[in-house]
């Protein structure tokens, strides 16, 4: 067994905190997600999708977005996630939505993950969770964790669109934005930022306001293009 190191430890108490305060959750069941969260656990097969080996490292620095292709299979692969996910938690936000683009966002969401897999080599989760993911889609090297924030776009794929967090959401080290197109092809990873610096410059857009809480919102402009070494997985 791996001891925490303290910034994992302090990492720990403030997501419990988070959880059990702000999403509601009992703190027994806050503190078991805040430490599957957190705390590092070996890589399983079942249920993952395997990145392959011999990905090419990039530069730390990407001066431009990351552009990610989907092959049929891909796409197939997340429409029998969605199907899947639809029987189980159909709608389970109560958003107001068509089932087009309930169907559309479902796929954008899981897309996105699989964008950021593929680009970074890392394995992207497909069980089907009752409880959701507790805000972290991939947990990286150095403790890093990061929750992809995909947008199903049917128009403008160069917008500097809008990346909104409430904050049961904010429980990620980093938020990633990705785009993808109406089409389900292709995806566009136009940056990151993290938390700290999130919480810092981020403002409230009232029009959007959910059950009496308007999120915090950055716009693409404002995300970093400077992707940290840890988000590249070992094997890369």
């Amino acid at each position: 067994m791996v001891t925490p190191t303290p910034a994992q430890r302090e990492d720990y108490e403030e997501r419990a905190a988070i959880l059990e305060f702000e999403a509601n959750l009992s703190r027994p069941e806050a503190e078991r997600r805040a430490a599957e969260m957190c705390f590092p656990r070996p890589r399983t097969q079942g249920g993952l999708f395997v990145p392959q080996a011999n990905a090419v490292r990039q530069d730390r620095v990407v001066p431009h977005d990351i552009q990610v292709t989907f092959s049929p299979a891909d796409v197939a692969h997340v429409e029998g996630f969605v199907a899947q996910m639809q029987s189980v938690k159909n709608n389970i936000h109560k958003v107001a939505q068509t089932l087009e683009q309930a169907h559309g966002n479902q796929m954008a969401g899981k897309l996105g993950e699989l964008a950021f897999g593929k680009h970074f080599n890392w394995p992207v989760d497909f069980r089907i969770v009752l409880g959701g993911d507790g805000g972290v889609d991939f947990r990286l090297q150095d403790g890093l964790t990061v929750d992809t924030k995909s947008i199903w776009i049917q128009t403008r794929m160069d917008y500097n669109y809008t990346l909104a967090l409430l904050a049961a959401e904010r429980l990620s080290t980093h938020f990633v934005q990705v785009l993808v197109d109406v089409e389900f092809t292709r995806a566009v990873i136009t940056g990151w930022i993290s938390r700290e610096q999130f919480l810092v410059i981020a403002t409230p857009h009232t029009a959007w306001n959910t059950d009496g809480e308007a999120p915090l919102t950055v716009r693409r402009s404002q995300l970093s293009h400077a992707f940290p070494l840890a988000f590249w997985s070992e094997t890369a």
